[in-house]
């Protein structure tokens, strides 16, 4: 299989919408976007996380009892992700991942905390930060912008996890893995 085979899989290329500095609902309208992808972006480190689990264990050759064991532990641990912040799922990738996969992603993993940093910024000190920068133009444009920088980055994130997605996916054969658990 092909990476070309799962450009499906792939997020496009995120558009900046038109801003305006003097409409206050923008800043909400505009964080609450940026909000959206960083969630899409912790949806995408739940993929991450199965294909690592799936990368794990594909080498066992397990028997159909083991890959629903396998399976029933996947679902429980990503069932167990509702509950957890974007960090503490972070870990949870952290800890399943052995020596030569922490060195072979430690770029998706600095990308990862970089994306968490980014969120608790948003979810705690953005707004506090422009408390009164708020209620003048010239500061809702500089909030507007700030919000800009982040916007791009969670872009270029968007595009580097699906990147090491799709790299995962070619190298476990996946679509040859899911047509054998077929015929199990």
């Amino acid at each position: 299989m092909k990476t070309t085979d799962l450009k499906f899989l792939e997020h496009q290329t995120l558009e900046i919408p038109e801003l305006n500095y003097k409409d206050p609902k923008d800043i909400y309208a505009f964080f609450g976007l940026i909000y959206y992808y960083m969630n899409v972006f912790e949806t995408d480190l739940h993929t991450f996380y199965t294909l690592l689990y799936t990368k794990k264990y594909i080498h066992t050759k397990p028997d159909k009892i083991m890959i629903m064991k396998l399976t029933k532990n996947l679902n429980e641990k990503l069932n167990s992700f509702e509950k957890k912040t974007l960090g503490q799922i972070i870990n949870e990738i952290k800890n399943i991942a052995d020596g030569s996969v922490l060195s072979e992603f430690e770029k998706m993993f600095s990308l990862q905390e970089k994306v968490n940093k980014k969120r608790c910024y948003l979810a705690h000190e953005f707004f506090f930060k422009y408390d009164h920068a708020f209620c003048r133009p010239n500061g809702r444009k500089t909030m507007l912008n700030d919000l800009t920088e982040i916007f791009i980055f969670i872009d270029k994130a968007l595009k580097e996890i699906d990147k090491i997605i799709l790299e995962i996916c070619d190298e476990l054969k996946i679509k040859e893995y899911i047509k054998s658990l077929k015929n199990i």
